[in-house]
């Protein structure tokens, strides 16, 4: 009879063995929940201990996968209808399933963060490469002004000591011509330096403009009239359109001869003799005016039209043929802007460039000032 009962008593040792070790191993779960290593560390432990006391036969995860249950196949070595071993057997399937989604989550995070990690290297990549072309183009610049200042010194020295050195042996002709060159020299070196205070102003966020209504035709018709004779004297055919004398802007007028007469330097610089440049002015819409000066020379490179309004930016292929800091363009646009209105460039059919000066009608703060009140009344 003694030995009948020796398998019942090992049966039941083996039960609360393992109902003992599932206790502890919940236990050790609930302390730290967020752990998955010790969630890890549980399911192993209660896994072995059902398989070591002969109560539950594991399968790797792979494998149920591969090889999901049929009816009626099961992997319990002890009756199920058994309450606490059913119980033990959910635990530990639970915990497998938790322990399957960390995994699964960590993957999915970690492709996440290689992902991120990849664009971040791109971006500092091209980062790098704008820096390297920023600086190169900084270097260049000091180059360029170095170059830009030395030509109109020695022109002014030269003849500053011709004046001094052969006052009796000139005649009246070629001491105003000499006078002249001197002249013009000492302007060249004036609009350099007024260059270089416009950046700093703007880079700084001093630059003031002094705006009013001005009519256009006057503002083109100044800008014509000082630049016709360096339009001949390069053999370049400057034409003014018919402009609308009641057609008025609101802008800084200094500023906006400026801008204009720096795009008709450049069209004179950048196109070959004979070619034919035109200054034209019309109102856009009720609340804009465009002032547009177009040249029929080979017009604007994909690469040039990308980078054209950026500072110090000077195309390579041209660069020899004239001569400049890169940044006329680019204070022109910031002019502008501050203005109220915009600076566009485009290549024209036919070949050649167009460069259109978007300037408003009327001052822009009243227009906004009006869009306020406006739509505070409709909230009202």
């Amino acid at each position: 009879m003694s030995v009948r009962r020796e398998p019942r008593r090992s049966a039941r040792l083996r039960l609360v063995i393992a109902v003992g070790v599932l206790v502890l191993a919940q236990a050790t779960a609930s302390w730290s929940m967020d752990d998955a290593f010790l969630r890890v560390a549980a399911t192993l432990g209660v896994a072995s201990a059902a398989v070591g006391a002969g109560i539950m036969l594991l399968r790797h995860p792979q494998e149920r996968r591969r090889k999901p249950a049929l009816d009626g196949e099961t992997t319990r070595v002890i009756a199920s209808e058994d309450p606490r071993v059913a119980s033990l057997r959910w635990q530990i399937e639970r915990l497998e399933r938790e322990y399957l989604e960390h995994i699964e989550n960590a993957t999915r995070h970690r492709e996440e963060l290689t992902q991120d990690l990849r664009q971040r290297a791109t971006d500092l990549a091209r980062a790098r490469s704008e820096l390297a072309r920023v600086d190169k183009a900084r270097d260049e610049f000091v180059a360029v002004v170095a170059h830009e200042f030395r030509t109109p010194l020695a022109a002014i020295r030269s003849f500053a000591e011709i004046l001094l050195n052969y006052k009796g042996e000139l005649n009246d002709s070629d001491r105003v011509q000499f006078l002249e060159i001197v002249r013009s020299q000492s302007e060249r070196l004036a609009r350099l330096v007024e260059e270089l205070l416009d950046i700093s102003r703007i880079r700084a966020g001093r630059a003031e403009l002094r705006t009013g209504r001005f009519p256009i035709a006057a503002i083109l018709t100044e800008v014509f009239e000082s630049m016709s004779m360096l339009a001949r004297s390069s053999g370049h055919v400057l034409e003014l359109a018919g402009i609308d004398a009641s057609l008025l802007t609101w802008c800084d007028r200094d500023r906006t001869v400026q801008i204009v007469t720096n795009l008709v330097s450049n069209a004179l610089k950048y196109t070959a003799p004979g070619t034919r440049i035109e200054i034209d002015a019309r109102a856009q819409d009720t609340d804009t005016v465009a002032i547009v000066v177009r040249d029929h020379g080979v017009g604007l490179s994909q690469h040039e039209a990308e980078h054209l309004f950026e500072a110090y930016f000077r195309d390579e292929r041209k660069s020899a043929a004239a001569r400049g800091t890169g940044l006329g363009l680019h204070i022109s646009r910031e002019f502008a802007r501050k203005m109220g209105g915009e600076l566009h460039a485009a290549r024209t059919e036919g070949g050649g460039a167009s460069f259109t000066l978007l300037l408003p009608t009327q001052d822009p703060r009243l227009s906004e000032e009006s869009t306020t009140t406006d739509a505070a009344g409709r909230n009202l």
